[in-house]
């Protein structure tokens, strides 16, 4: 047998074999060179590139710090003034959030992304007309905006202005996907159903399952099946809250459900048996899905007749945001801007009011210490409202 090396093909050993090598090779280096000095840290884009990632992971004291340097290095960087703000408004501190917005408002005028994170941050801090306002700025910048139309329907479903959500929330379906535009459908369903039409309601969202025009999930279809009566209550209930998604946790899917049950108990009348429901929906701890917050929207229009938000300092006891209806004896002393400091005299922060609300017997009282500026601190015996009673169809 030959020992004799083999010859590799002679087109490897040619010149052009050896330059296209070396051609290739520059070419991976220098874009990669090029892709690193763009996000070095030291460069605005570096700077605002590390601002989004941080904001992403929910880091929002080191996103403001980055897209401050991202601000020194580029002072006209519209979207570095966006995402500060937004992350800003996370930190509760809504001053700077709104002056950064303003900001970048001014430096481009008319620009449907600063209108619409000038809507977030006025939802953080239950400025339901500012975000309406600024929502619907977005919206005329740019009409096919399917977020805000979701954004605003949420807003006006919360005011009951019903015919104006569902209209939203149609127009957030035709151009939303996915999840959101799940999120449309049954919003569309709720404001339908509190608008006493709870039958057209569900025939209309079983048609979009059936007909599939919505990439409807699992829990979707599900949805669909016991608002049409073809599941009863505990069997929903027992059957959702196991479902698993890969878009939502747990506490969401949970909320979501306890939240649908009780829109389905109101939609006919039934308070009594939403309220628990409700309960159940604050008890689950997912705050920010819209679920967690209707049911806090829900439960104090059921409840107290007026509405609070925490509007700088959570720890510090949330803000009245709505004037009492209905209730003429704690009118004088609860009002927009009123702070409640104490519940049955114990401090109140905005999570021990939450829990208060989860934990509510309609028709009894509660003590509210109620603090405002021009005025002395005040104790002030609250009835909680007695809820009608109705058979769930």
């Amino acid at each position: 047998m030959s020992t004799a090396p083999i010859d590799p093909p002679t087109w490897t050993r040619s010149t052009w074999f050896k330059w296209s090598w070396l051609w290739v090779t520059a070419a991976v280096v220098a874009q990669s060179l090029s892709y690193h000095c763009r996000s070095l840290p030291t460069t605005a884009a570096g700077y605002s590139a590390r601002g989004r990632s941080d904001y992403d992971s929910g880091l929002y004291e080191d996103a403001v710090a980055n897209l401050s340097k991202a601000i020194e290095r580029r002072p006209d960087d519209v979207h570095s003034y966006i995402l500060r703000g937004e992350s800003y408004a996370k930190l509760h501190d809504f001053a700077s959030a709104m002056r950064d917005i303003e900001k970048a408002e001014t430096l481009q005028p008319g620009l449907d992304k600063a209108h619409a994170a000038g809507g977030d941050v006025r939802v953080a801090k239950w400025d339901a007309d500012g975000a309406i306002r600024e929502y619907s700025l977005a919206l005329e910048a740019d009409p096919s905006y399917g977020r805000c139309y979701l954004e605003r329907g949420k807003l006006l479903y919360d005011a009951r202005k019903w015919d104006e959500a569902a209209a939203d929330f149609r127009r957030g379906a035709e151009m939303l996907v996915e999840g959101s535009q799940v999120s449309s459908q049954l919003f569309l369903w709720m404001t339908r159903a509190r608008a006493g039409e709870a039958m057209g309601a569900t025939r209309e969202l079983v048609d979009v399952v059936k007909s599939k025009r919505v990439a409807g999930t699992f829990f979707f279809r599900m949805c669909a099946r016991f608002l049409n009566g073809e599941m009863d209550e505990p069997t929903w209930l027992q059957t959702a809250v196991r479902i698993k998604a890969d878009d939502a946790d747990e506490d969401e899917l949970k909320a979501e459900t306890y939240y649908v049950a009780a829109v389905k108990r109101l939609a006919f009348g039934d308070e009594a048996g939403a309220v628990p429901l409700l309960q159940e929906v604050l008890d689950t701890g997912a705050e920010g899905s819209y679920a967690y917050d209707r049911a806090r929207v829900d439960l104090e229009d059921l409840l107290l007749g007026f509405r609070t938000g925490p509007i700088d300092d959570p720890e510090a006891g949330p803000t009245v945001v709505s004037a009492p209806v209905g209730d003429h004896a704690i009118e004088g002393a609860v009002s927009p801007g009123s702070r409640i400091s104490a519940i049955d005299g114990e401090a109140a922060t905005v999570d021990a009011f939450v829990e208060f609300l989860a934990a509510a017997d309609p028709g009894s009282t509660v003590e509210l210490t109620i603090q405002r500026e021009d005025r002395p601190e005040a104790t002030v015996t609250v009835p909680l409202r007695p809820v009608a009673s109705a058979p769930t169809r």
